[in-house]
């Protein structure tokens, strides 16, 4: 797990490359109130069981294709809202191979929201 913060999110999301997979692991409610643009919403409590699924499942279930592991071409970045759960996400997926492609993004939607 490598930590981020605003400007490498920023470089990310204008890189253009729909390789890049931005994951809001706060809950639907506060991912429904804001997000980062092109992230999708996999709440901290389901993250490892999301990750645990084939890749057909996981595409039917999160509308995505499910991240590849340790693929130095695609960069999985987890955000919450300051640190925490992102950070608690990484681990999570961590304990099945994902550890170096992963992103985490401390400063979160915290920060991001009130530069955009």
């Amino acid at each position: 797990m490598h930590e981020i913060n605003y400007d490498n999110v920023k470089e990310i999301l204008s890189s253009g490359q729909s390789s890049n997979i931005l994951i809001d692991v706060r809950g639907k409610d506060e991912f429904d109130a804001g997000n980062i643009p092109t992230s999708h919403n996999i709440p901290v409590a389901e993250i490892k069981s999301a990750f645990e699924l084939d890749d057909a499942s996981f595409k039917s279930k999160y509308g995505f294709d499910k991240p590849h592991k340790n693929d130095p071409k695609q960069h999985i970045v987890l955000y919450c809202m300051s640190g925490i759960r992102s950070k608690k996400s990484a681990g999570e997926i961590g304990s099945l191979g994902y550890t170096d492609n992963v992103l985490v993004y401390t400063n979160g939607w915290s920060e991001y929201g009130k530069k955009n």
